[in-house]
């Protein structure tokens, strides 16, 4: 804003340059025309460069903060790291000598992809790169084999390596607030997995795999464009929270009534063919009369559709059988009317 209120008032001077009314050639006026320009233009370019300098400085500030703290932390052997809030756009290499970490936070920053040596922390242990701009995930993540937490909400991640699934310590997964619309059948891999969020993506499918996950406790798929979820599902017979609403399913998979633990169960805003009772009792016995009701919709819809089928075979039949008659009489009516041979 004060750059446009000075350059409009740079321009205004400019304007403003008297106009020589004397007899005055015309050489000279146009000389002392361009003179006040010209010092007019650079001093807009000198406070252009004034107001621009505080904004490289700021983003030179905060990489040289990221540096310091890099430096503090490899002179300390440091196995926490946190670079929140400096609005990088990349990060230093320093950080990538970091062997030791365990937890690193890259929390409200411009990151718009991980390079891949991220790989050269092998032993983290907690990754936290929520509130950035990122697209995807490097492959090399696979590398990060001690890995139990990923933090990756609030970024623009489209679609997951299939290396995703060598995070064979993995127990908490968050990357709601994406723009997911598959996750790689190597998901299923991930056996120690308890938190699965998903939030706020824009999923149609689930891989059948996801039934290998055995270890779940909390899922969490709400505000999705899930149509169906994969008859594996009931295999996950540890969870106890699952979150399900505000997506396109018609119906859940029969084998849901396995889900026995199951304390807390959100199926809201869904056009489910049988309304889902929302009354306070036992969340399975709830499933169990709810898939009840869908198989004697399921039941319901197949006479239904077989008593049409029926119908409309006997009114088939019926014209069929009309029209037959009605071409006959024609027939016999014109045979009657030749005449006899002589």
């Amino acid at each position: 804003m004060r750059a446009s209120y000075i350059i409009r008032y740079l321009v205004g001077i400019d304007e403003a340059v008297p106009q020589h009314r004397g007899k005055k050639s015309l050489l000279g006026d146009s000389i002392m025309v361009r003179h006040g320009r010209s010092i007019t233009l650079i001093a807009m370019l000198f406070l252009l460069m004034a107001l621009l300098v505080p904004d490289a400085h700021a983003q030179d500030a905060n990489y040289n903060e990221a540096l310091q703290r890099i430096y503090a932390a490899a002179a300390t052997g440091a196995r926490e790291l946190a670079l929140d809030g400096l609005e990088l756009t990349q990060l230093p290499p320093e950080l990538w000598y970091l062997t030791q970490l365990e937890s690193l936070y890259l929390t409200y920053n411009q990151l718009v992809t991980l390079p891949p040596q991220i790989a050269n922390l092998g032993s983290l242990k907690t990754l936290v790169i929520s509130f950035n701009r990122l697209q995807t995930l490097p492959p090399e993540i696979a590398y990060l084999s001690q890995l139990e937490a990923l933090y990756a909400e609030d970024n623009q991640i489209r679609s997951l390596p299939s290396t995703i699934g060598n995070l064979y310590n993995l127990r908490l997964l968050y990357l709601g607030h994406n723009e997911l619309t598959t996750i790689p059948a190597q998901i299923g891999t991930l056996g120690e997995l308890r938190v699965l969020y998903l939030k706020y993506n824009r999923l149609e499918e689930l891989p059948p795999a996801i039934g290998q996950l055995r270890q779940l406790t909390y899922v969490d798929l709400s505000h999705n464009n899930l149509k169906a979820l994969p008859g594996e599902f009931g295999s996950l017979i540890t969870i106890t929270e699952l979150d399900i609403s505000a997506n396109s399913l018609q119906r859940l998979p029969a084998s849901m009534v396995n889900l026995r633990s199951l304390m807390t169960f959100d199926v809201w805003n869904n056009p489910l063919v049988v309304r889902y009772p929302s009354f306070g009792d036992y969340i399975p016995a709830q499933i169990s009369a709810y898939l009840e009701d869908q198989a004697a919709f399921d039941r319901a819809q197949f006479w239904d559709h077989l008593r049409d089928i029926v119908l409309a075979i006997v009114v088939i039949v019926v014209l069929m059988g009309s029209q037959y008659i009605l071409m006959r009489r024609y027939y016999l009516s014109q045979l009657h009317q030749q005449p006899a041979w002589p």
